[in-house]
């Protein structure tokens, strides 16, 4: 497998364009595929990626031995990871379940199964129409240093849609970001619409403050019909317990004033 790129800070501003969970994913992909760069080649062989989760970087080991490895070398994996990725990516590396398989780049007829996206993207040809309209659009930066800066920024962003594209992925019907194949919306119009809901959830309590569940759902089913799958009692009972205690530290602060 040929090395990982790492991005510029062009094409990370590219990627960012299209989304935090985009650029986030990249990020996490690319830790996959720079490992042996990370960690060094020998430890590479024994110490495997297998999952990120909220910043953690899950990892299998051969065998206990280098799992020691793991816990005495921790601090200088982390600066690697992050430095590789260029910021404060991971702030913890464990263990996985015994039972989990780590992650395998393989060859498959002389070409990888899941290819580098950072290669993909460096290989994509733009036309000579699409250089040129990137290039009138950066006409307005002709006396700014930061000329050279945008037409690198256009040219990232228009391979890495063509890139997304190419992989299958659509434009979101409401805010025109391109979003993942088997998502209807762009995860940060989905966010916004669930942060509509908390917020909705809050007014009704705010109205009703002994609102049953039923009640809420019923509600919600009236003010956001659409919205309805996500509101689940473990959402409603949260947003409920976080109002209480809001409301009890305001209460607190205007005793302590008297």
């Amino acid at each position: 497998m040929a090395d990982f790129v790492p991005i510029d800070e062009a094409m990370k501003s590219a990627l960012k364009e299209y989304g935090e969970d985009f650029y986030k994913e990249y990020l996490r992909r690319s830790i996959i595929y720079g490992w042996k760069d990370i960690i060094g080649e020998t430890n590479a062989k024994h110490i495997k990626p297998l999952r990120i989760e909220y910043k953690r970087l899950y990892v299998y080991v051969s065998d206990s031995s280098w799992r020691s490895t793991v816990y005495a070398y921790k601090s200088t994996y982390l600066k690697n990871i992050n430095e590789f990725v260029g910021e404060e990516l991971i702030d913890d590396i464990v263990f996985g379940k015994p039972d989990e398989k780590p992650v395998e780049v393989v060859k498959k007829n002389d070409e990888l199964e899941e290819s580098d996206p950072a290669e993909e993207i460096k290989k994509i040809n733009l036309t000579d129409e699409e250089i040129a309209e990137i290039e009138k659009s950066c006409e307005k930066y002709n006396d700014s240093p930061l000329k050279n800066v945008f037409l690198e920024t256009s040219i990232s962003r228009l391979k890495y849609e063509k890139y997304l594209r190419k992989k299958g992925h659509h434009e979101c019907p409401k805010c025109g970001r391109l979003c993942k194949p088997e998502e209807k919306i762009c995860s940060d119009c989905q966010r916004k619409e669930r942060d509509q809901l908390y917020q909705e959830i809050r007014n009704i309590f705010y109205e009703v403050p002994f609102a049953t569940y039923a009640e809420v759902k019923n509600e919600i089913s009236n003010r956001m019909p659409e919205m309805l799958s996500y509101c689940q009692p473990d959402v409603v009972d949260r947003i409920k317990s976080n109002l209480v205690q809001e409301i009890c530290s305001t209460l607190t602060a205007r005793t302590k004033r008297r």
